[in-house]
């Protein structure tokens, strides 16, 4: 019962809570990336923002947050959507 109500109102959770929300879909991953740098910059430490984009960000997004210094504290692939969770 509790898993159909799950799939009815398509509920994700995900293992740490996002202070803040970012998506990219339908932009470019360079520019979605601009815009998480500028939030993440602007937020105390302790904060998560979470990252949606296309499949090109496997790639895109770990090598951003190896060259800025940030964590990827969890991945969900869903489709051709990928979830990234990412602090400082």
């Amino acid at each position: 019962m509790l898993h159909d109500k799950i799939e009815e109102f398509r509920i994700r959770c995900f293992s740490v809570y996002p202070d803040h929300e970012i998506s990219g879909i339908g932009g470019e991953c360079p520019e979605t990336l601009s815009n998480l740098d500028e939030l993440m910059q602007s937020t105390p430490d302790d904060e998560t923002a979470p990252a949606t984009n296309n499949s090109v960000a496997d790639k895109d997004v770990p090598k951003w947050a190896s060259i800025q210094g940030r964590k990827i504290l969890e991945t969900r692939r869903e489709g051709n959507l990928i979830h990234f969770i990412l602090g400082k």
